[in-house]
């Protein structure tokens, strides 16, 4: 049997990283983690991907770092800003949801793991490689070999997404007939989308590119924000 757990955080690429498990193994499951970000709806959001989707179950780990949270969670995404220029790494999350499911994997007899990690994840710009180390291909292979040291070949370690943008990924939701309104990136919680923050001028500029308005509505102008978005990357690339 080919079964695969899906890392699924409830945004645009663990989305399409779930369609395309689904067309690709016998079963699937999902995984996501609550580690008290301030965005719950992504947690909501891959509530129904996964019920959408069909999943033959969906495990949700809460995460409590006890008294060491204040000073891991010193960033956006626990403490909730809307600038695009405050920090949302915390430190080592892939390792540390890798690690759980390499475990839960191995408990369930899975043998994939698919995490949706981009070239948007490990590299700012074309000018720079900047970005989160533990979503690079090299990251991904070093786990991979962690993973196969412990285990043998019982579990590998796919990211199908890792060379591809935002806007070849909505590409493909698109073509396949993707629902992008049942995902949600912005690092806020309200009920809009903020449009600032890394995450929404990540995803607006994506489907800018695809010449497609999102289906989610912002709190300003959806096409206003990509013309912003456009040119503030531009000023970063030159």
């Amino acid at each position: 049997m080919n079964n695969t757990l899906v890392l699924l955080s409830g945004g645009i690429d663990s989305y399409v990283l779930a369609d395309l498990a689904k067309k690709n193994s016998d079963n699937v499951y999902g995984l996501t983690f609550n580690y008290a970000q301030v965005n719950e709806k992504e947690i909501e959001c891959a509530r129904e991907i996964a019920k959408y989707m069909q999943f033959e179950e969906h495990i949700v780990i809460n995460i409590d770092f006890g008294i060491w949270k204040d000073r891991y969670m010193d960033n956006i995404l626990v403490k909730g800003a809307d600038s695009g220029s405050e920090s949302a790494y915390v430190p080592a999350r892939n390792m540390i949801f890798l690690s759980y499911a390499v475990g839960i994997a191995e408990s369930l007899n899975i043998n994939n793991i698919a995490i949706g990690t981009t070239i948007a994840d490990f590299r700012v710009n074309k000018n720079s490689s900047g970005g989160f180390a533990d979503c690079s291909p090299k990251f991904l292979k070093d786990i991979q070999v962690v993973a196969r040291d412990i285990l043998g070949n019982r579990i590998k370690i796919y990211a199908p997404l890792v060379n591809t943008t935002k806007a070849q990924i909505i590409k493909y939701g698109i073509d396949n007939g993707l629902q992008f309104e049942k995902t949600w990136s912005c690092y806020q919680n309200k009920q809009k989308p903020c449009g600032k923050c890394m995450a929404c001028q990540i995803r607006i500029y994506g489907f800018y590119k695809c010449n497609k308005e999102d289906s989610l509505e912002y709190e300003e102008d959806f096409f206003q924000l990509a013309h912003k978005v456009e040119a503030e990357w531009e000023k970063r690339d030159n």
